[in-house]
């Protein structure tokens, strides 16, 4: 972006007749700054000193965002990472932030597990909001990632419970096997033949229990 910023600006300044030194007075910076713009070799550029070069040379700056890849992961998600790593045998190789498709899709997986027989992904979800949403996306990936089973990873609380009980039968297609099947083919090292849900939690919230977090009562499909 820079690069054509700079050129569109070169272009513009030239197409005009003004030279280096009148565009960086009326720009307030530099005739050397702004030689710099121009080859696209600013990195320090910011909106408002782009928007006043861009005035001075007769162009209109507009500034969008738009979606692209996954956001980044803050600490909750880096403490549920550590959480399902700790649960997953030596069995398996563990990778995080894979790539989904070539360099022009900026998805990645979260993890994913390889036991050299099978790959899966995990997703990891803190909190969930919109079932309907997750399911959608996650499915994309699927069928653009070449990866056909996905563990979701969900911090075991009330609201998370809540939200996968609401919307079981949904989810029941993505994720068809119970927490215990899954956790038991993890610390075994192995990738489970399907996809499913498991609810995390520290190991000190979890006293008094002899199984490993599972999904909400009489559900295997959660």
């Amino acid at each position: 972006m820079l690069i054509e910023l700079g050129i569109e600006i070169r272009n513009a300044r030239l197409a005009g007749g003004l030279s280096l030194k009148t565009v960086a007075a009326a720009a307030r910076i530099s005739a050397a700054e702004l030689s710099r713009i121009e080859r696209g070799l600013a990195p320090w550029l910011d909106v408002m000193t782009s928007a006043r070069i861009c005035a001075v040379v007769g162009l209109d700056l507009s500034v969008r965002a738009f979606p692209g890849g996954d956001p980044l992961r803050d600490v909750a998600h880096l403490r549920l990472f550590s959480l399902i790593r700790d649960r997953i045998g030596p069995g398996l190789a563990v990778r995080t932030e894979v790539p989904i498709g070539d360099g022009r899709d900026q998805r990645a997986w979260d993890v994913t597990i390889d036991d050299r027989l099978a790959i899966a992904a995990i997703e990891l979800e803190t909190r969930l909001t919109d079932a309907q949403a997750l399911a959608r996306r996650i499915g994309l990936k699927c069928r653009d990632g070449g990866i056909d089973r996905v563990i979701l990873a969900l911090n075991d609380t009330t609201a998370n419970r809540g939200a996968v009980a609401a919307a079981r039968e949904m989810l029941r297609s993505l994720f068809p096997l119970d927490a215990g099947e899954i956790l038991h083919e993890l610390a075994a090292g192995r990738v489970p033949r399907a996809g499913g849900i498991v609810f995390v939690r520290a190991p000190r919230e979890r006293a008094g229990r002899d199984h490993g977090p599972r999904g909400p009562p009489g559900s295997r499909a959660t």
